[in-house]
């Protein structure tokens, strides 16, 4: 692994900011108490607050899916090395 600045990559930085903001969006209308809030609909609240995007494989603004993304990880159990007298 290795760090590097998100400015490297241009696409990468974009989706962030999308990501980004969605969150706040959603953290926004979470503390509206108004009419507008009534517009957004639960399943648009859900989707925001749950971030399906990042669940389904995909890019924050669903411009590309990872084919082989996966969502669960089938690990192996370790291997108890220690000897007896440890």
């Amino acid at each position: 692994p290795a760090l590097r600045s998100i400015r490297e990559d241009p696409e990468s930085e974009r989706q962030v900011r999308y990501a980004r903001n969605k969150r706040s969006f959603l953290r926004d209308v979470l503390a509206m108490k108004d009419e507008a809030a009534k517009n957004i609909t639960i399943k648009d609240a859900r989707e925001l607050n749950f971030q399906r995007w990042y669940m389904k494989g995909e890019t924050p603004d669903g411009s590309a899916v990872f084919d082989d993304h996966q969502k669960t990880l089938n690990l192996q159990p370790f291997e108890d090395l220690r000897s007896e007298e440890s």
